[in-house]
């Protein structure tokens, strides 16, 4: 279920993942690779952190 509201960052292992992977495929120039890694930060962000409870409206 998607949820509203911002998370804290920097205290979420797929957050520092998804970042590592951006600042590869950057370097690589890797534009297929780049669409991927965006799509999944998305994902990430409407979706959520790992228990994490959505914040209240």
């Amino acid at each position: 279920m998607p949820r509203s509201g911002l998370a804290d960052p920097s205290c979420c292992p797929g957050c520092a993942l998804l970042k590592e992977q951006l600042r590869e495929v950057l370097w690589a120039q890797d534009g297929l690779a780049l669409w991927e890694v965006l799509d999944n930060m998305t994902r990430h962000k409407e979706y959520g952190h790992p228990g994490e409870s959505p914040p209240s409206q």
